[in-house]
């Protein structure tokens, strides 16, 4: 009896010491991810974006505003997507309501943190307070983008941001309205597709059918593009749908292969573009792809895919492959390097 205590505390004592050396080795390697990954981010961020960063984390609105309003309509583009926050953001909409720049700026703030608010979860797992919360957030997101947009009808950014409000809200005809106008003013612009794209799945508003139909039909209009990566976006969201075995087996089958592989010689043939808003537009697919070679097992096209995002990863698909987007890329972007 005393040996076979001995043996469980001796055994107890041997798995709290390895959990600490793992839990150590975790920390680790999880605080040398974010330094590399600030770093890829950093070299990513233009020279007038990271002006207005830094004086964001200042209390000059002033200053601000004015960076604000001289900054090129690519840099506003891009602290919209960098996921930027300062709370002279607020106070500068509040104070120019005649200002479209400012009021873009915090409608796509609203948003963001009406997301976070909900933390990701299905609609029915969401407590009541926190979906009420929500929605007034996105109304509220509604009213700066829709400020915004009448009052600077030739910023096209602000598509993708109002299909997600109305996405979270649930008025498919009014997201639908607002497709259609990005169709006629911007008809090959990747980001409101891909908004539009989310609404159509099973989870949200529409359904299968109406998933593979849409980002086929805008995928088949453009001879090259962005809009190729629509056909890996759908795949990536049915494949987020299946468990098990499906899931593990989805991304080998032949059929979604050899469209994924025809989508992206489309990608491929099409010019880098100058501007920080061609450059996202490509980088939204790009990231679709990486990680589609990646689960198709074509380490080589996945590798070369990676190493030209660089720092620039976009929420999705990562959002959808760990709490933080950022270290979810970093995680099968190292994965991938490392290996190949």
């Amino acid at each position: 009896m005393k040996v076979l205590l001995l043996i469980a505390i001796s055994g107890f004592i041997i798995w709290m010491y390895w959990s600490a050396l793992r839990d150590i080795y975790l920390a680790f390697k999880g605080y040398g991810m974010k330094s590399r990954l600030k770093k890829l981010e950093k070299e990513a961020v233009s020279d007038e974006a990271d002006t207005i960063i830094k004086a964001g984390k200042k209390r000059n609105l002033n200053h601000f505003g004015k960076l604000i309003n001289r900054a090129s309509s690519d840099t506003l583009r891009e602290l919209s997507v960098i996921d930027f926050q300062s709370p002279l953001i607020e106070k500068l909409a509040r104070q120019n309501q005649d200002n479209p720049r400012a009021r873009f700026l915090y409608g796509n703030a609203l948003i963001e943190e009406a997301w976070r608010v909900r933390t990701g979860a299905e609609g029915k797992k969401v407590s009541a307070k926190k979906g009420q919360t929500f929605l007034d957030l996105l109304r509220e997101a509604e009213l700066e983008l829709l400020g915004s947009y009448e009052m600077d009808r030739d910023f096209t950014g602000v598509y993708a941001p109002l299909i997600r409000v109305e996405m979270g809200s649930g008025d498919r005809e009014k997201a639908q309205q607002i497709y259609n106008d990005g169709r006629r003013t911007v008809p090959d612009q990747m980001d409101y597709h891909l908004s539009m794209l989310t609404l159509l799945t099973d989870k949200w508003l529409g359904s299968d059918e109406e998933l593979f139909q849409f980002a086929r039909e805008n995928a088949d209009r453009v001879k090259t593009g962005p809009l190729k990566g629509l056909i890996v976006a759908a795949h990536f969201e049915k494949w987020l749908e299946l468990e098990g075995l499906e899931a593990d087996e989805y991304f080998s089958k032949p059929l979604v292969q050899e469209e994924v592989q025809q989508a992206f010689a489309g990608m491929e043939n099409q010019p880098k573009g100058e501007g920080f808003n061609q450059q996202f537009q490509r980088f939204l697919a790009l990231n679709y792809f990486a990680i589609a070679f990646q689960f198709m097992g074509d380490k080589k096209t996945a590798s070369s895919i990676y190493k030209e995002i660089g720092g620039n990863h976009t929420y999705r698909p990562w959002a959808n492959l760990g709490l933080n987007p950022g270290l979810a890329y970093m995680d099968y972007r190292e994965k991938v390097l490392k290996s190949s």
